[in-house]
C-alpha cells in the first residue's frame, strides 16, 4: 500500500471530471445538485488522504494545494480554501530544498485567494514571490508571478489607478524575457500591452507595438492561437482608425484562419492554453489561458459586425452579430473565464502531474459571457435600427433592460447610446436627450457621440434651438478633433456643416466629408453628409453635381430599408427635379416620397416608448 495515496487521487479527478461534464450539460436543478455532490465526494477523498497517520510530507502539500484549489474554484468557502493551503505552505517552507517549486504553486494559488478576501495583501505578497523568483533565479516562476500580478492589477476596481503599475509589470516581463531569450513569451507580453493601450484608446502606440511584433513573428513558422489574438487587434484597430477597407481585408484572413483552426480542432483535441517553451532547451513550459476556441470565433462575429455596421445596405452587420449571439447561447459559454483575466500555470509532470493542468473553473469568472452577450445585443439593435426594423429592435432593448443593472460603465454609456439613438429615429427627442446627457464624460468616444446626436436634434425644425446647438459643437469639438477616434472627426465636420452659417465653408467641409465616408464606406453618414451638401447645392443652383449626389443617396437610403433618409434625399430630389422643369420625374419622385412619409408617420405614430431611468 506504499501508494495508497494515489488511489484517493485518481479517484478525486474522475469524480472532479464528471461534475465539470454534468455541469455544462446539465444546466437545471438537478444538474447542479449532481454536480455539487460530485465535487463535495472528491473533496471527501482528498480530505481522507489528510487524515491519514504518517503520511509523507510530499504527499500532504500535494493533496492540500489541490484541495485547495479545488475548494476554491468550486465553492464560496474561500476561509476554508485559504485555511488548507495555508498549512501545506508551512510544510513546503520546511522541505524547501525539494519542495521549492510545489511552495510557489502554493503561493500563487494564495494569492488569487487574497485578492477575493484581502486586496492588499495580495497586492504585497505577489511582490515578495517575485522578488523570492528573482532570487532563486527561478525565471520561469518570475514570469508566472509576473503575469499573475498583471492578472491582479487588471481588476475591474484598479484598471483604470493601475495602469502605470500594469505597463510596470508588462516592461519587467519584456526585459526578462528578452534577456533569456523567451521570444515566444516577450511576444504575450507584448499583445498584453496593445490591450491596455487599446483600452486607453491609445491607437497610434498599440498600432506600433503590433506591427513591432509582426516583424518578430516573421522568425516563427507558426504561433497558432497568438497570431489569431494579434489579428483580432489589428482589426479593432483598423476599424477604431477608420481604416474600413483594411479591417474588411483583414476579416477574410481572420475568418480563413478560424476556419483553418475550426478543421484542426475537428481532427485534433483542441488546446485552449498556450504553451510556451522556456530556456534553449525548452525543458520547461508556461501554459497561458487567455482567449480560448470559442471566444476567438466569437470575436471573429462581433467584430465583422462592427465593421459592416456603417455600410447599411448591406444586411452582413445583421448576419454576423445574429451568428454571434447564437454561438453565446450554447451552454458551455456559461464557463468561459473572462477573456482580459489572464492565468497562468507551471506544468512540470515530475512535480505537478495532472494536477493543475486540470483547472475546473467552472464558477468563477462568468464576466465574459454576459459582456460579450450584452455588447453583441446591442450592436445588433443598432444594426436592426440602420436597417428600419425598429419593432425588433426594440424587442432586444426590452431584454438588454432586464439585464441593464448589472452593465460596467462602458456598456451603460452605449446602452444609453442606443436608447437615446432609437428614440431619436422615433421623435421622442426630449427621452432622446435624456438619455445623451446621461452618458459620463469619461466615456469620452461615445458621450461624443450622444452630443453631436444632441447637437442634431437642437438645430432641427421641432425645437430648433441653434444657440444650444451651437454651444453643444463649440464645447466638443476639441475634444472630436484631437480625438483618437478618427471618424468621430468626420462626424463633427457633418453636423458643424449642416448648421449653415457659412455656406462656402460648409460646402467645402461637406465635400471632404462625403469623399471620406464613400471611401470608408459609411453609407449612412454618406447618406446625411450628401443631403446637407445638396442643399446648399439647390439653394445656388448648382443642380447638376446635386443631381447626381442625391440620385446616390436616394437609391442608397431606399435599397437599404431607411425611409427617413430616403424621404429627405426624394424630397430634395423632387424639388431639384421642380427645378430643372422635369415635371414627369418630379410626379414620379413625389408618389415615392409620399410611400415613404406614409412608413415614417406610422413609426412614429406606433412607436414603443422608451424609458429613461
Amino acid at each position: 500500500m506504499g501508494e495508497w495515496h494515489s488511489v484517493f487521487w485518481a479517484v478525486a479527478e474522475e469524480l472532479f471530471t464528471e461534475a465539470r461534464r454534468i455541469r455544462r450539460i446539465c444546466m437545471g436543478e438537478e444538474g447542479f445538485k449532481e454536480y455539487r455532490k460530485l465535487i463535495t465526494t472528491g473533496i471527501g477523498c482528498l480530505e481522507a488522504v489528510l487524515q491519514r497517520e504518517s503520511i509523507p510530507v510530499k504527499v500532504e502539500i500535494r493533496t492540500r494545494l489541490r484541495m485547495a484549489e479545488v475548494i476554491f474554484e468550486e465553492t464560496d468557502n474561500l476561509g476554508e480554501a485559504e485555511e488548507v493551503l495555508s498549512k501545506g505552505v508551512i510544510l513546503a517552507q520546511r522541505e524547501e530544498s525539494g519542495e521549492l517549486r510545489m511552495k510557489f504553486a502554493m503561493q500563487h494559488l494564495l494569492v488569487r485567494i487574497l485578492m477575493e478576501t484581502s486586496g492588499k495583501a495580495g497586492k504585497i505578497m505577489i511582490k515578495k514571490c517575485i522578488a523570492e523568483a528573482e532570487e532563486r533565479e527561478a525565471i520561469d516562476w518570475v514570469y508566472i508571478f509576473c503575469f499573475l500580478e498583471f492578472d491582479v492589477l487588471s481588476r475591474a476596481e484598479w484598471r483604470d489607478t493601475e495602469r502605470g503599475g500594469r505597463m510596470s509589470i508588462l516592461s519587467k516581463i519584456q526585459q526578462v524575457s528578452r534577456n533569456q531569450g523567451d521570444q515566444m513569451v516577450y511576444i504575450v507580453a507584448c499583445l498584453l500591452e496593445i490591450y491596455v493601450r487599446i483600452e486607453q484608446e491609445e491607437y497610434y502606440l498599440a498600432r506600433q507595438r503590433l506591427d513591432h511584433i509582426s516583424e518578430i513573428q516573421a522568425g516563427f513558422k507558426d504561433i497558432s492561437t497568438l497570431n489569431l489574438v494579434k489579428m483580432i487587434f489589428s482589426v479593432f484597430l483598423n476599424i477604431m482608425q477608420g481604416y474600413r477597407e483594411a479591417a474588411v481585408h483583414e476579416l477574410k484572413d481572420l475568418h480563413s484562419a478560424l476556419d483553418a483552426l475550426a478543421q484542426y480542432d475537428m481532427d485534433h483535441s483542441p488546446q485552449n492554453a498556450i504553451e510556451i517553451s522556456l530556456g534553449s532547451e525548452g525543458c520547461s513550459k508556461l501554459a497561458i489561458h487567455w482567449f480560448n476556441r470559442q471566444q476567438l470565433f466569437v470575436y471573429g462575429h462581433l467584430l465583422a459586425g462592427i465593421c459592416y455596421l456603417p455600410d447599411y445596405t448591406s444586411s452582413k452587420a445583421q448576419v454576423f452579430l445574429n451568428e454571434g449571439l447564437e454561438m453565446l447561447k450554447c451552454k458551455h459559454f456559461a464557463y468561459i473565464p473572462y477573456t482580459c483575466q489572464l492565468l497562468t500555470r507551471f506544468k512540470d509532470n515530475l512535480v505537478y502531474d495532472s494536477f493543475l493542468s486540470n483547472n475546473l473553473r467552472t464558477n468563477r469568472n462568468l464576466d465574459w459571457f454576459s459582456i460579450t452577450r450584452e455588447l453583441c445585443l446591442i450592436y445588433y439593435c443598432f444594426a436592426l435600427m440602420l436597417r428600419s426594423d425598429f419593432d425588433k429592435a426594440f424587442e432586444y432593448i426590452q431584454d438588454l433592460d432586464k439585464y441593464s443593472s448589472s452593465f460596467n460603465n462602458n456598456t451603460k454609456a452605449l446602452y444609453m447610446l442606443l436608447k437615446g439613438t432609437y428614440a431619436q429615429f422615433t421623435g421622442q427627442l426630449d427621452i432622446a436627450l435624456k438619455a445623451y446627457d446621461s452618458i459620463p464624460a469619461s466615456i469620452q468616444a461615445i458621450c461624443l457621440l450622444g452630443n453631436l446626436n444632441s447637437a442634431l436634434i437642437f438645430q432641427g425644425n421641432k425645437l430648433h434651438d441653434k444657440r444650444r446647438a451651437h454651444e453643444i459643437l463649440n464645447h466638443i469639438k476639441p475634444l472630436c478633433q484631437s480625438s483618437n477616434f478618427t471618424q468621430l472627426r468626420f462626424a463633427w465636420d457633418l453636423v458643424n456643416g449642416s448648421m449653415g452659417d457659412d455656406v462656402l465653408h460648409s460646402k467645402n467641409c461637406l465635400l471632404s466629408v462625403v469623399s471620406t465616408f464613400e471611401k470608408h464606406a459609411n453609407n449612412q453618414l454618406r447618406v446625411i453628409a450628401s443631403i446637407v451638401l445638396c442643399y446648399y447645392f439647390i439653394i445656388h443652383s448648382e443642380t447638376e453635381q446635386a443631381e447626381k449626389i442625391l440620385i446616390s443617396a436616394y437609391l442608397l437610403s431606399r435599397n437599404a430599408g431607411s425611409n427617413l433618409w430616403a424621404f429627405m434625399s426624394g424630397e430634395l430630389l423632387e424639388e431639384l427635379m421642380r427645378k430643372k422643369n422635369r415635371k414627369i420625374k418630379a410626379e414620379k419622385q413625389l408618389g415615392l416620397n409620399l410611400k415613404h412619409k406614409e412608413c415614417i408617420l406610422d413609426l412614429f405614430n406606433h412607436a414603443h416608448v422608451i424609458t429613461i431611468d
